[in-house]
């Protein structure tokens, strides 16, 4: 190549590179539209926004966290609209609080507020919580720890401060908040929640309307003390004392001696107070300006005069000491009450017998029944001169007075107590002092009394105890709680169609009580009215032994089949043992209405309409009888109970365990905290907060390990020696059921064997003993006995015969065999033993789900019954028939919340259940079934009885007298008391055999059902009353 072109081709190439190099380095004049790479974009900058969870005892509310991004918003995303925002914002919360704020503003949608609404609306609910009272209080009591940064502190003082609103704090209101700051002794409580609540709706509230708020809420306290305490009420519980009357005559007014004046600054006055009776001083009595009816005179009760005392008597009050518990009695009136509940019960050991005594602080002395006196082995009683009167002033007779050695969990002393025919036993205050309860809360003390003793003092447990029911007041109140933490969902199975079933009628007599319950449960929240429902259940009115009436759905008539199954196990009996493992104390906590303390889902709630007399109603919380409810209820549990050591939830149960007092104390506190933070109540009657053992699924859990429940053959070991045939063959049959595990049970049972044989007189020889002893341990045995493993087919048996009822609980082998898991019996109360034998054959089955409820509830079993005719009332698919016996609905209603199937089987093949019904132990008590004690009582089958007699034209007594001179009638009531023979029956009695499943005895009447049933000679009476209503030609 030419040199010369070489060189301009190279000229060329430079030049191009000098301006390819300007124009890289060379900025341009303007910014770029699309894109830059030094400014962040905006999904970078919506990115770092951190998410919102709300935690107000952290000082974490949305104000702090948007104060953090306001600018964000404001300038950074300005070109932004509305929509764009709020969707961002939506975003960045957690998922609780956004579910939470959803639900706040219905039925509005969130996309269609605006930005501004939004972050208000957000501010609102997820603010500080506290009242200005509280962070006023929190920021006088602030103190810097020895740990704390000083600047840190310095901090934490200004923004308190500033919370504490200085500025708007006026002289007045600084006054009133010093006022109830010093309000701090327990005895002020009352006061102070009330004046507090006062305040927080007039702030402006000056020191003297404070003080004119006092009077009248003094006013208030002391003129509802004057009504309670004078009313004529036939429930009245009333001391009548005998001890001296110091000062008869001065006057209220009058002030007080200087000794008195120190006896008055005790909190318990030496004693009762003159005017009235009532356990208080002198000066804090209602009835100072009362004047009696009797006697004319200001300043006493009626009844309490001074006047009306002969002077011999005065004379002799004189020389009586003031507090004398040997010479002075008193007794409180055991009226019969309606309301069981309000009465306070304590089990002490008395001569290492124990027994229960209801609590009588009304009462100077202990007060034991005869029945109880010879339940203790009936030791000497001595001579007494003592002659207390009653409430009503009647005298009481008395046995005697017997010493004795009283226990009650670490104290022990000597008493004496005073034994009486009448079915007294009282805790009078005599014994009430020596245990040191007078300053114990009576719920605390019954919860605790039964336990074992705990190696501590006991003023530390009821310390502490005191204290967890006032720093955790709001979970012990009563009513329903509301769980914060989640709503329950139900969901359908694929193609299921809605079921809608008809209102069932009810009862004229019942309609202002159902009306009243529906109002009730209405204006708790647990129901609500609506118009439509592809959905529906009917409802079970039951009638509840306290009078009033319980509102239940039978959702067995078509929901509970169409509900999908909630797959969340329930807790695997060896995780609890091993968690149970290795404690040495035990605490039990009850949750108080569980399930209705959850709320539904509005899309679920649909689901949950029931039919009513008055329309349709959904269920707006969780109710009993829903098939899914105990998986979501466990889950639940275990959801708000994750993180703390030692603890376990079964269902309603809470359980914790620890090993050292200490820990349990801090394991409770924990537990019960986050029950408060979730909005759960709990039961406090049924919560145990210290234990040493604790019985669960079959073991007895305590500091030396686990071991099986004796409970578990409890029923085995007890039965009683066969007395005839019949007993002898129901044993025998037992013997078979176990017959497989045993190679040698025929050989040993040879001896028992010779006495069923044809024309073989009864003689229970020593043979037969042994053999039957051998049996009975044999069956007892581990051998024969399985642990219960939910993972495993799960059979329950149950019978009743003439004299009582016997369960089983089992667990099915792949080869077809049982095994007993555990048994159980008891005896019918002379009252069961007149029900009809379908009754008695459905109480049995209940008797044994309630006794296995532990290892029954959540899990699906199979129930075996002898009883054909209860395949209709307990395995009906309809639900529960209508025309069924209000006993049996209510039995049936009860088993409403369990997952089960029932099957019929031959007698000859139940000799596991058949044995333990007829071969009862006389220790055996009624008492022992106090489970389903609510369910057993008489006064319904009575109302029926005088419903059923009120339209005729004869009286009860008619009735019964006409019965005990029919023979017909009088035979059947026998056979219906002690069984009926196997033989056929002709004539009269023929149509009341083939009824013989419905008949009951109820006041020595015989009755069908819910119809009495009318003797031969009061029939013409009867029916002559009915011909006059439906008059015609021939009557």
């Amino acid at each position: 190549m030419d040199p010369a072109k070489l060189e301009l081709l190279l000229e060329q190439q430079l030049k191009l590179m000098q301006m390819l190099m300007e124009t890289k380095v060379t900025p341009p004049l303007q910014p770029s539209t699309s894109s830059s790479t030094t400014a962040p974009s905006v999904d970078g900058i919506a990115n770092s926004i951190a998410e919102f969870h709300y935690d107000p005892d952290s000082n974490v509310t949305f104000e702090m966290w948007f104060r953090r991004y306001e600018d964000l918003f404001k300038f950074d995303f300005a070109n932004q609209d509305d929509a764009w925002k709020v969707r961002l914002l939506l975003r960045k919360l957690g998922a609780n609080e956004l579910d939470k704020y959803c639900n706040l503003i219905l039925p509005l949608n969130p996309r269609d507020r605006s930005f501004a609404d939004t972050v208000q609306t957000l501010i609102q609910h997820f603010g500080d919580n506290s009242s200005l009272f509280n962070t006023r209080y929190r920021c006088l009591k602030l103190t810097m720890n020895e740990d704390d940064d000083f600047l840190t502190h310095v901090g934490v003082v200004n923004r308190e401060c500033e919370r504490f609103r200085l500025k708007s704090l006026t002289e007045d209101q600084f006054k009133a908040l010093i006022l109830i700051c010093s309000l701090q002794h327990q005895k002020f409580s009352d006061l102070r929640t009330r004046l507090l609540s006062r305040l927080d709706q007039e702030p402006k509230l000056t020191l003297n309307d404070i003080a004119n708020e006092y009077q009248r809420l003094i006013n208030l306290q002391r003129d509802t003390s004057m009504v309670q305490s004078g009313g004529s009420s036939r429930f009245e519980v009333r001391a009548v004392q005998q001890t001296p009357r110091k000062n008869k005559h001065v006057p209220a007014s009058s002030s007080p001696s200087h000794s008195s004046s120190r006896q008055q600054t005790k909190a318990t006055p030496p004693a009762p107070c003159w005017q009235c009776g009532a356990w208080h001083y002198v000066r804090n009595c209602p009835f100072n300006q009362h004047r009696c009816k009797k006697c004319k005179v200001i300043g006493h009760r009626d009844g309490f005069c001074l006047t009306k005392k002969t002077p011999s008597q005065s004379r002799n009050t004189k020389k009586t000491l003031p507090r004398s518990r040997t010479n002075s009695l008193s007794l409180v009136s055991s009226c019969q009450s309606s309301s069981p509940c309000q009465r306070k019960f304590i089990t002490v050991n008395i001569n290492g017998h124990s027994s229960k005594l209801q609590i009588d602080t009304a009462s100077d002395v202990t007060i034991l029944s005869r029945k109880t006196w010879i339940k203790m082995g009936s030791p000497n009683l001595q001579h007494t001169t003592q002659k207390p009167r009653t409430a009503c002033g009647n005298y009481l007779h008395l046995l005697g007075q017997m010493e004795c050695t009283v226990t009650f969990r670490d104290l022990a002393f000597v008493g004496v107590c005073y034994i009486t025919p009448a079915d007294l036993n009282l805790l009078g205050l005599d014994w009430f002092d020596h245990l040191n309860l007078a300053d114990v809360p009576l719920n605390t003390i019954c919860n605790l009394v039964s336990q074992p003793q705990l190696r501590q003092q006991p003023h530390d447990l009821e310390a502490y105890t005191r204290n967890l029911m006032t720093q955790f007041s709001t979970i012990f109140q009563p009513g329903l709680g509301r769980c914060s933490a989640m709503k329950a969902t139900l969901r359908l199975k694929t193609g299921a169609k809605p079921v809608f079933r008809p209102k069932r009628p009810v009862p004229y007599a019942t309609l202002q009580t159902v009306d009243e319950e529906l109002n009730r449960l209405q204006q708790q929240g647990v129901i609500t009215p609506v118009s439509y429902s592809a959905w529906a259940a009917p409802i079970v009115v039951i009638k509840k032994a306290n009078g009033t009436i319980r509102i239940c759905a039978d959702f067995s008539t078509g929901l509970n089949a169409a509900l999908e199954q909630h797959h969340y196990p329930l807790p695997v009996p060896a995780d609890l043992f091993t968690m149970l493992n290795g404690g040495r104390f035990f605490a039990k906590l009850d949750l108080a209405d569980a399930y209705l303390q959850v709320e539904v889902d509005e899309a679920s709630r649909e689901l949950l309409t029931i039919n009513t007399h008055r329309g349709l109603f959904q269920y707006n919380r969780l109710p009993f009888g829903v098939k899914t409810a105990p998986s979501i209820f466990q889950q639940l549990m275990d959801t708000i109970l994750s993180g703390i050591s030692g603890v376990a939830a079964y269902l309603d149960d809470i359980l914790i365990v620890a090993t050292t007092l200490e820990q349990l104390r801090e394991r409770t506190t924990l537990v019960l905290q986050r029950i408060s933070d979730n909005g759960f109540r709990l039961r406090l009657e049924k919560c145990q907060f210290y234990l040493q053992s604790v019985k669960y699924l079959g073991f007895i859990f305590d500091a030396d390990g686990r071991r099986p429940d004796p409970e578990n053959i409890r029923a085995i070991k007890l039965m009683p020696t066969p007395t005839n045939v019949s007993s002898l063959r129901s044993f025998l049959g037992l013997v078979s059921y176990y017959s497989a595990f045993v190679p040698s049970m025929h050989d040993i049972r040879a001896p028992l064997n010779s006495l069923l044989q044809k024309n073989s007189s009864w003689n229970w020889t020593k043979q037969c003993d042994a053999a039957f002893c051998k049996l009975k341990s044999i069956i007892s045995s581990e051998l024969l006995l399985t642990h219960y493993d939910p993972a495993m087919p799960i059979i329950v048996a149950a019978d009743a015969s003439a004299y009582g009822l016997g369960a089983v609980i089992s667990h099915q082998f792949p080869d077809a065999s049982e095994k007993a898991v555990m048994h159980a019996a008891r005896t019918l109360t002379p009252a069961e033993k007149k029900y009809s034998q379908i009754e008695k054959e459905a109480l049995a089955l209940v008797f044994a789900v309630r006794r296995f409820h532990k290892f029954l509830y959540g899990r699906r079993f199979t129930l075996l019954t002898d009883h054909k005719p209860l395949l209709a009332i307990f395995g009906s698919k309809s639900g529960i028939p209508a025309h069924s016996a209000n006993r049996l609905q209510r039995w049936a209603l009860a088993l409403l919340g369990y997952d089960f199937e029932i099957q019929y089987r031959r007698t000859q093949q139940f000799g596991q259940a058949d044995a333990l019904s007829r071969l009862i132990s006389d220790q055996l008590a009624a008492e022992e079934n106090t489970v389903i004690a609510s369910l057993l009582a008489e006064d319904h089958a009575e109302c029926y009885l005088t419903t059923a007699i009120r339209t005729l034209p004869v009286s009860a007594v008619d009735i019964q007298n006409a019965s005990k001179s029919d023979p017909i009638i009088r035979m059947t009531m026998s056979y219906v008391t002690n069984g009926w023979p196997s033989k056929k029956f002709d004539g009269d009695i023929k149509q009341l055999y083939q009824r013989r499943d419905s008949l009951c005895i109820v006041n020595d009447c015989l009755m069908f059902g819910e119809r009495v049933v009318v003797p031969e000679s009061l029939r013409a009476k009867v029916l002559k009353q009915f011909h006059l209503g439906h008059p015609g030609l021939d009557e």
